[in-house]
């Protein structure tokens, strides 16, 4: 049996270990931090993320801990007058619904699943449960080997190895050879949880209460939120020009006073909203470019390790999770090891580029001036008010098109080499 070995135990790392064991493979994580264990924040799972856990048989699990929007709002910054308001496309039509989920529940989530002794869409012949390596540090990376070896002196490898550890990887910068070419986008972002028995001793906020996913479009800035947590809690992001911030953690503490005065001039709702948590964390939004290769020897990436995006689509997660599984697939498919990698890259690479893109473009919507361009930005929206939308992100089966191109390889060995099908 196969082994993969996984540096980076984030949402990404994970899908991939699971995708891996549905292809019979024994996976392997070796994960920096003590525990793995995500910041106490929401996030949003679209329907091309949910289809394929849908598939693997957790959607149990996630209505348990996650939240259904059935809308989704615009609204104006400064007098929050409505834009918009759109029903989200229907499970049936898209496969999945869209949820809001707290990144706690989702990585334990996926966590158990990869670790789980049966899985829970069981398959023929699938790989044991995950293997796990907590406070193991990466230090060096042989790619044409697919080995690393760790700070405090250990030796891995795998049949395949593979860089899911984040924005700052290890595996990135020997893959590619080059060091991270990270630059600011001149944003910067403030997150925070606001229990929901705290929102309602506040009548006017009654609409921050609602199963709606929204989104406050005003000048250089835009605040989303919605609730996570078995609707416990409200998630709140806010993003706004950097006021030199020079960190990309998530962990940084921000003030009350900063978030304020980064949105002085904002509705009265608005200001009270971002008045009410106890605890703001804050970071600098940073932009990378697009790799040249994702693919070293024995070695590949997936994640923000190679295509991390600035938030406005709000499909980092969601890319992860499309990367691990369409991995899966290419390493299941008995291509060899290179055409496998090669093949994923060659699905993969496009996709997130056009995503990073277009949340490049989200971001110029969201944040305009008033003026003409706004105000045609605003009557689009008003003019779509109970219609319905469906992002071609969100109808995007990564699966679907991971086994499309896989056939058409295989196809192409068979006909070149008749005894390969005999």
């Amino acid at each position: 049996m196969p082994t993969a070995l996984i540096v980076g135990g984030g949402l990404g790392g994970l899908a991939a270990a699971i995708g891996l064991r549905r292809e019979g493979w024994t996976t392997v994580i070796l994960e920096a931090a003590h525990q793995i264990s995500e910041v106490g924040a929401g996030i949003q799972l679209p329907p091309n993320s949910g289809r394929i856990l849908v598939k693997w048989g957790l959607k149990d699990k996630i209505e348990k801990v996650a939240c259904r929007p059935r809308t989704i709002r615009h609204w104006r910054y400064d007098n929050a007058a409505p834009l918009s308001k759109w029903p989200f496309p229907s499970e049936e039509l898209m496969g999945a619904p869209y949820w809001n989920i707290h990144r706690g529940d989702y990585q334990k989530l996926l966590l158990d699943e990869a670790i789980a002794s049966t899985l829970s869409s069981p398959v023929q012949n699938p790989g044991p449960p995950l293997k796990i390596y907590t406070n193991t540090k990466v230090s060096s990376v042989d790619c044409e080997n697919g080995s690393v070896k760790t700070t405090d002196g250990r030796f891995f490898s795998g049949d395949v190895l593979i860089g899911a550890d984040g924005v700052r990887s290890v595996v990135k910068v020997a893959v590619t050879g080059e060091p991270d070419h990270a630059k600011p986008s001149g944003d910067q972002a403030f997150r925070f949880l606001i229990p929901v028995e705290k929102v309602e001793k506040h009548p006017e906020l009654n609409f921050v209460l609602e199963h709606v996913a929204n989104n406050h479009l005003g000048p250089d800035a835009h605040i989303v939120h919605y609730p996570v947590h078995g609707y416990k809690l409200i998630n709140v992001v806010c993003v706004s020009q950097d006021m030199g911030l020079t960190q990309e953690s998530w962990n940084q503490q921000g003030s009350r006073e900063e978030v304020l005065k980064a949105f002085e001039g904002w509705s009265p709702e608005i200001l009270k909203l971002l008045s009410l948590p106890d605890k703001y964390l804050k970071w600098q939004l940073i932009k990378r470019e697009e790799l040249h290769t994702w693919v070293r020897g024995k070695t590949t990436l997936l994640g923000d390790a190679c295509h991390a995006m600035v938030p406005y689509l709000a499909q980092g997660a969601a890319q992860a999770v499309e990367d691990g599984a369409a991995l899966a697939l290419a390493l299941g498919s008995g291509l060899p090891l290179d055409e496998a990698l090669r093949a994923y890259e060659h699905v993969r690479k496009p996709r997130t580029t056009a995503v990073m893109n277009g949340a490049d473009d989200a971001r110029t919507s969201y944040h305009m001036h008033d003026g003409v361009a706004q105000m045609k930005r605003d009557n689009a929206l008003k003019k779509e008010w109970g219609k319905g939308s469906i992002s071609p992100h969100w109808a995007y089966d990564a699966e679907g098109e991971m086994d499309k191109h896989l056939n058409e390889l295989i196809g192409r060995r068979d006909s070149t080499n008749p005894e390969s099908s005999r």
